[in-house]
Formats: C-alpha cells, sequence, structure tokens
C-alpha cells in the first residue's frame, strides 16, 4: 500500500490527468513487514468513449539501490567535508560552474571571511579576499589552463592534474604573505571532473627567514672582500672554507 502523504498527492494527479498527460513521483509503497520501499511511479490517464478519461496505467520502478547509494554519496561527502575543516592549511572547494562548495575553518582565518558568508557564491568571489578583484585563482587553471595567466605566479609547476604555484599576495586584511598553494580537478566516480580545489599554505616566515639569511650572508661577504686584514674562514672539522 502507498503511504497516506503520498496518497493524497496522487490522488490529486489523478484528477487532473487528461488524455496523454503523465504523472512521476517518487513514493514510498509499505511492505508487508513495514518496511519503507522508495519506488519511482509512472501514470498515465487512459481515456474511454466519453469525455475525460476512464482511469490510468501506472508503472512502479523500485529504486531502493538507487536511493541507498545516494544517501551513501551524501555520507561520503560529508565524511570528506568534514577532514578537510580541520585540515591546517587553508582550503577552497568550487564545483563546475565556479560556485564555492567548501571554505574551511583555516581558509575563515587566513581571509577573514566566514564560510557562511562564502558557500554558494560564484563569479570569483573567492579571489576577492586575496586580490580584491574577480578573477580566476589556481584552481580555475586546474579546470581550465591559461598559460599566460599562470605566468604570473613568482613559482608555477603542472604535475600531471595537480598545479603547485607560489606567490606574494597582498590579503585584504591588510597583510602580504608569501603562499604556496596547491590545486587539482575533482573527479567522480565515473571519472568526470565534477569540480576543484586548492589548498594554501603560509610560506611568510620561512620565506623572511630565507631572505635574512641570504642578507645577512652578502653583508658577510661584503665585509670580508673590503677588509685590509687576511681573513679565513674555517669549519668545525677544522677544515678551510
Amino acid at each position: 500500500m502507498i503511504k497516506e502523504i503520498d496518497h493524497q498527492s496522487i490522488e490529486d494527479s489523478v484528477r487532473r490527468l487528461n488524455n496523454e498527460d503523465q504523472y512521476c513521483a517518487e513514493v514510498n509503497f509499505i511492505s508487508p513487514f513495514g518496511e519503507d520501499i522508495p519506488c519511482y511511479l509512472n501514470m498515465t490517464s487512459v481515456k474511454g468513449d466519453f469525455d475525460g478519461y476512464d482511469g490510468f496505467f501506472a508503472m512502479t520502478t523500485d529504486i531502493s539501490d538507487r536511493k541507498r547509494n545516494e544517501i551513501s554519496l551524501k555520507e561520503s561527502q560529508q565524511q570528506l567535508f568534514d577532514i578537510i575543516d580541520f585540515l591546517p592549511d587553508a582550503t577552497l572547494v568550487i564545483d563546475t560552474s565556479g560556485e564555492v562548495v567548501f571554505w574551511n575553518q583555516a581558509m575563515e582565518e587566513l581571509t577573514g571571511v566566514n564560510s557562511e558568508d562564502m558557500i554558494g557564491k560564484w563569479n570569483y568571489e573567492y579571489a576577492l579576499p586575496f586580490y580584491g578583484e574577480r578573477r580566476p585563482m589556481l584552481l580555475d587553471f586546474a579546470l581550465k589552463p591559461d598559460p599566460i595567466k599562470e605566468r604570473s605566479y613568482t613559482f608555477f609547476e603542472r604535475k600531471g592534474h595537480t598545479l603547485i604555484a607560489e606567490n606574494y599576495i597582498n590579503l585584504l586584511r591588510g597583510k602580504r604573505r608569501y603562499i604556496r598553494a596547491q590545486a587539482s580537478p575533482l573527479f567522480s566516480l565515473k571519472g568526470e571532473i565534477v569540480g576543484a580545489i586548492e589548498t594554501f599554505h603560509d610560506l611568510t616566515d620561512s620565506k623572511t627567514s630565507e631572505a635574512s639569511l641570504r642578507d645577512s650572508e652578502e653583508r658577510m661577504r661584503t665585509l670580508i672582500d673590503q677588509s685590509p686584514m687576511s681573513i679565513q674562514i674555517f669549519a668545525e672539522d677544522g677544515h678551510f672554507s
């Protein structure tokens, strides 16, 4: 039998059926054991000798497996999003239309933009906290390569489907950061591209340390070159360097 909640909607649709009209819907049947059986219902009116119709023809298809797969897929997606949300690196996910589907906690900390203010946005909205303008980012190039714009990065490398880039970015929060980003397309189980993901790792501190070390070495080299005295430098093992 059909559950009461679907029974009324089917009755209403049957009354509206005209010749060659159809009604399709997903409804729940109840098995003899009281279990729900999700089905796809397809009804077609059958017209007799008089105006209107004398009845209808109905076909049902058991879609229990499909529904279980949908639930399993949603659970897997939620588990993936839970993992991404707690990644230490800022992470952004978009679908093929460019709509933001995920913006994790680390991304909130990096940009100062809350996820609820970014999820569902499109038209390069996610680029505003980084560049102050709507423009493609690395994950966009993972979906659609652009050799010219890819040259704008200080460092850029493509390894198969994965893109790696480094660059200085002036965040809207007033911070100038040196960011290493990595992006790649996301694939469905059928191998179709369904979106792209990009992670951001702040290398500013290490980059600053490298620059300070180079400056220190350069000052030392200059001091030695300009010194009127003979200076020799030995390593800890006593060898001359």
